[in-house]
């Protein structure tokens, strides 16, 4: 049996998993269910967008730390341990800059801010010892996961953005529907009208 997508009997029934003929809907029926399914795909359009700006801020606060971790790429050793008064100060300074990055993320998304936190302090990470001394592996493994981190999120966006685009679809058929039914009536309206003046 073939689908129409225009008729609100046929939405009904696909949506609540009801069979439903369409002497059984009336017009305010139709209408409140076709208002319904509209302010529904609204709110999680708004949902989508808020995660979407979410996103994005997370994004910005990992950009940060990726920008104070570069500060510390200059030394293409893997084994001497920085000692000058002058990169404790700036290592300190980094690390500074990355714990505010994480306080950032963590008014946006309390639990990735735990979990960067408790990642981040592990053994062979930048914040396992904050006394502004590193070595430059541990910049590396940082690095890496800020990178994974970043990916992860790009992922996310994407998949945000798929579901988005159905949503947006969705709503613009539930318009198209309720366009239809305006239409629909206001023809009925006019014929009865006419048969009562002839």
């Amino acid at each position: 049996m073939s689908i129409d997508p225009t008729n609100a009997a046929t939405a009904v029934a696909l949506d609540t998993g009801y069979t439903v003929t369409p002497d059984q809907l009336g017009p305010d029926a139709l209408m409140m269910y076709l208002e319904t399914r509209l302010n529904s795909l609204d709110s999680q359009i708004d949902g989508i967008f808020k995660k979407q700006k979410n996103i994005e801020s997370i994004r910005k606060a990992l950009s940060q730390i990726t920008n104070a971790l570069a500060k510390l790429d200059d030394d293409t050793s893997t084994k001497d341990l920085k000692k000058s008064e002058k990169d404790v100060e700036v290592c300190s300074g980094v690390e500074k800059e990355i714990e505010n990055a994480i306080d950032q993320i963590a008014d946006i998304d309390p639990a990735l801010a735990q979990k960067m936190r408790t990642d981040l302090r592990a053994e062979g990470q930048i914040l396992y010892v904050k006394d502004g001394k590193y070595y430059t592996r541990e910049v590396q493994a940082t690095s890496t996961y800020v990178n994974s981190l970043v990916k992860s999120l790009e992922s996310s966006a994407q998949m945000e953005m798929i579901q988005l685009q159905s949503m947006s679809s969705a709503r613009g058929t539930a318009i198209q529907m309720s366009t239809n039914l305006i239409a629909s009536f206001s023809e009925g309206t006019k014929a009865i009208v006419g048969n009562l003046r002839t």
